[in-house]
């Protein structure tokens, strides 16, 4: 016989565990990798179609909001800063309404103003009249006020002139006032 023909393997025992072992192993680790990989995929693909977008974008948009709020906020602010100031001033100013209105209680109708300053201290009036007679009603109005010391202090004529054009008087009054 021949020693090179051999039906029997030589194959150890031990061998084939360990190759059948490796093959195992390798099968285990090759799906697990498979797992990882699909799950990856799986968890990209979620968190690219997730509501994740939209969230920062509403969050974005309420930024913005909040910026525009400040801006308004800050002119709000510059609003009521101004009118406190006017406030002040409104209180500090004289009120001439009282003046004007006790001078124009006292003219006659037949009187036409045409023009009427106040300051602190002044009054000017220049007024016109197609009679003597009611610019005299009124002055003495003036000077019974002057006598009792009602607004008036001291009372001037600057001017009394007679337009021939329309035959109407003109006069300019200054008073100091109290």
């Amino acid at each position: 016989m021949s020693s090179d023909i051999n039906l029997l393997s030589n194959i150890n025992p031990d061998l084939l565990k360990r190759k059948k072992g490796l093959r195992i192993v390798r099968m285990v680790s090759a799906l697990s990798l498979a797992f990882v990989a699909i799950a990856s995929i799986i968890i990209f693909i979620l968190n690219s179609t997730a509501p994740l977008f939209s969230i920062k974008k509403e969050q974005d948009l309420t930024l913005q909001k909040i910026s525009l709020l400040k801006d308004r906020q800050a002119k709000i602010a510059i609003i009521n800063n101004r009118i406190l100031g006017i406030t002040e001033i409104i209180k500090k100013r004289s009120s001439y309404y009282k003046v004007i209105n006790t001078i124009l209680e006292r003219i006659p109708n037949e009187i036409s103003i045409q023009s009427l300053r106040v300051d602190k201290k002044t009054l000017a009036l220049t007024l016109t009249s197609n009679s003597l007679q009611p610019i005299q009603d009124f002055i003495n109005n003036l000077i019974s006020m002057a006598k009792k010391k009602e607004l008036i202090n001291t009372i001037t004529l600057d001017s009394l002139t007679l337009s021939e054009k329309n035959s109407s008087y003109f006069v300019s009054i200054k008073a100091n006032l109290y």
